[in-house]
């Protein structure tokens, strides 16, 4: 599961005025496990969110501390 989601480097969806990632696309990342030949379940959808999510926050941490707020 860990490779899919490794391969899913690319497909990560960003705001347009630019920011950490939001979210992967989920519609590319069903399209990349059945590449993978990588059994589209619910498990694997659980795992693929939960390691989403986690991916997602460390980003917006690491941007948030690269871009404070500008003071007034």
């Amino acid at each position: 599961m860990f490779d899919l989601f490794i391969r899913c480097e690319r497909v990560w969806r960003y705001p347009a005025l630019g920011g950490p990632p939001q979210g992967l696309d989920w519609a590319q990342v069903r399209s990349l496990a059945d590449a993978l030949e990588v059994p589209w379940t619910g498990e694997t959808l659980d795992l693929m969110q939960a390691m989403e999510a986690a991916a997602a926050e460390v980003w917006t941490e690491e941007w948030k501390r690269k871009n404070p707020p500008k003071k007034p």
